[in-house]
């Protein structure tokens, strides 16, 4: 199986080359990555991560208030989400305005839905 993303879309493609499912996505479609097992993936949707099947349903969504997500994986046993994206505000609400937004590495338990820790970086980049 091969998924491909497109600006709010991704399809399902068979080995042999055929697309079996376009899946409409409601934002635009940042990156994706398949889960442990190939029986599901993550799409990232801005600020949040959303767990879909090959069908297209909704399995679980992570949202994360304040960052912009831009790519992740997910650790082999299922357990992590790890992420890079950008600090919109801080708590306080509070944008950067004569600096760089905040660049972070996270990792996140998709058990817990929470931020376990996160690295900041000035280096961080999406190629």
């Amino acid at each position: 199986m091969l998924l491909t993303k497109l600006t709010r879309a991704i399809k399902v493609w068979t080995e042999a080359g055929v697309c079996t499912k376009t899946i409409d996505r409601p934002k635009l479609v940042q990156s994706i990555c398949w889960l442990p097992g190939g029986e599901a993936f993550m799409s990232v949707e801005g600020g949040d991560v959303v767990k879909l099947d090959l069908t297209g349903k909704v399995l679980d969504k992570y949202s994360f208030e304040r960052l912009t997500i831009l790519d992740i994986t997910v650790t082999r046993d299922g357990q992590r989400m790890l992420g890079v994206g950008t600090l919109l505000s801080s708590q306080d609400g509070l944008q950067p305005s004569k600096c760089r937004a905040e660049k972070q590495i996270i990792a996140y338990s998709l058990d817990k839905k929470e931020i376990e820790k996160y690295v900041v970086s000035k280096d961080v980049c999406n190629q």
